[in-house]
């Protein structure tokens, strides 16, 4: 039961940060998804700046986080 608790809390740490999927990855406020960002992410990591795909501004992924967040609340979590 411990071990439940803690991917529940887990899990909603990372809803309340906006993750939506995996993987993911959190650097300071930006958030990578999918493993076609990897090459964004190193870039983050070694110029400390976010860079984003022109594809990304109007990806969705507000309409995604917001079906996440349901199904997450459907199943319990």
């Amino acid at each position: 039961m411990k071990q439940a608790k803690s991917v529940i809390n887990e899990t909603q740490g990372g809803l309340d940060r906006g993750v939506f999927g995996a993987p993911t990855v959190v650097i300071e406020e930006e958030i990578y998804w999918g493993k076609d960002r990897m090459a964004f992410i190193a870039r983050h990591l070694e110029t400390g700046q976010a860079e984003r795909a022109v594809s990304d501004l109007n990806s969705g992924a507000s309409h995604a986080l917001a079906v996440a967040r349901k199904t997450v609340a459907h199943f319990g979590f």
